[in-house]
């Protein structure tokens, strides 16, 4: 459904949750599943923009997508 409310060239960004268990990043997908779905991924840092406070188990990836 995203897919088709975006315009081309409209422009997705999606925070998608990151798990952590004994500190090692447990992600969804979520980058491959829009990719397939015709998404382009538009890199928004030479680093992934990983957001997670200390002590918390379930961190936020920040990405944006084009159509």
């Amino acid at each position: 459904a995203l897919y088709k409310l975006l315009k081309p060239g409209g422009t997705l960004v999606v925070a998608s949750p990151v798990h952590f268990y004994k500190e090692r990043p447990h992600a969804v997908e979520t980058r491959e599943i829009l990719e397939n779905i015709g998404f382009t991924d538009i890199p928004m840092s030479e680093h992934s923009l990983l957001y997670r406070r200390a002590g918390q188990f379930v961190g936020r990836e920040i990405m944006k997508f084009e159509r």
